[in-house]
């Protein structure tokens, strides 16, 4: 991916070449940081992080990629950003731009996010919005790589809960323009939106994507590499209509081979409260997948932070 001097919103505007790349460079920064051959890119530059959401995950990520890469920057927590409703984004989006070199933003609507690309003159990070996480989803790719056997067109991966999450969003988008088997399995009423699965089944037809919708989860993850299991919504009744969708070692043996592995976005909800009420140990995904070796949610987690050193240095560097 050659984003430099221009914005990185959302998967859809980029190629199935650029993607690819973007990945390569995430692993290729982590085999550099492991033999302690990466050097900083960014120094000098000067980063706004804008959160119009708290979010501690995103927050620690983004801040170790500015500093691993050199680069100062500056928090703007909710209601500092100058970007919340209400406010002069005509103003102050040219403002920010003429104050840092680039904007990476978290928890805006992606109308919003797209509108303050147009108007900055700076380049525009999507850390997360309410429609897409992009490089969460590169950092997803690049640890499938890094576990399968066979290239990243060839595998299989069950996406478990809401389709209509940023993650699940942009991870349909990726799966469609990568040429992967993405099988989508929950609840009818909570399958991906119609308009956005007909854009993937339109990129699939040039790439040679499976998108499968699925409500039956043995079904779906029958000959599956790879289980994707997502937060859920804490209230009993939303619990009880996910328990159907919950990752477990038995779920992942149904794919009928031994090395399917489960990914997760972290936070994992823990015992406690819901799960303790219902006898349950964990929400989502069982303790005991979760204590395993086919969990590779903490690889996700660190390669996050190589997805994001990649994009900054793409756009900035």
């Amino acid at each position: 991916m050659k984003p430099r001097n221009r914005h990185l919103l959302k998967l859809l505007d980029f190629s199935p070449t650029e993607l690819t790349q973007s990945i390569q460079s995430t692993l290729t920064l982590r085999r550099l940081r492991n033999c302690a051959q990466d050097r900083a890119a960014l120094k000098r530059r000067n980063l706004a992080l804008l959160f119009c959401e708290s979010h501690p995950p995103s927050r620690w990520t983004v801040q170790s990629a500015c500093s691993k890469q050199g680069a100062f920057f500056h928090y703007f927590g909710p209601g500092e950003t100058g970007l919340e409703k209400g406010e002069p984004l005509a103003c102050n989006a040219p403002h920010l731009g003429r104050l840092f070199d680039a904007l990476l933003v978290y928890g805006l609507e992606q109308e919003a996010l797209e509108e303050l690309a147009r108007l900055s003159g700076a380049p525009v990070c999507n850390l997360g919005s309410k429609e897409f996480q992009p490089l969460s989803v590169v950092a997803d790719f690049a640890t499938m790589t890094a576990h399968a056997s066979k290239p990243l067109c060839e595998l299989s991966v069950v996406l478990l809960g809401d389709g209509n999450t940023s993650l699940s969003q942009s991870l349909l988008v990726g799966a469609a323009k990568l040429g992967l088997d993405l099988r989508f399995c929950g609840p009818e009423k909570a399958h991906p939106d119609s308009t956005l699965v007909e854009t993937c089944l339109a990129l699939a037809a040039e790439t040679g994507a499976q998108i499968r919708l699925y409500t039956d989860p043995e079904e779906a993850v029958k000959g599956a590499d790879f289980v994707y299991s997502q937060t859920w919504n804490v209230t009993k009744k939303g619990v009880k209509k996910m328990l159907p969708y919950r990752a477990t070692s038995d779920l992942l043996s149904r794919s009928g081979h031994g090395h399917c592995k489960l990914l997760h976005r972290l936070p994992r909800l823990l015992e406690g409260g819901l799960a303790e009420e219902m006898s349950l140990d964990g929400l989502e995904v069982s303790r005991e997948l979760f204590d395993s070796a086919s969990n590779l949610t903490l690889e996700q987690a660190e390669n996050s932070l190589y997805a994001h050193e990649s994009a900054l240095i793409a756009l900035l560097a």
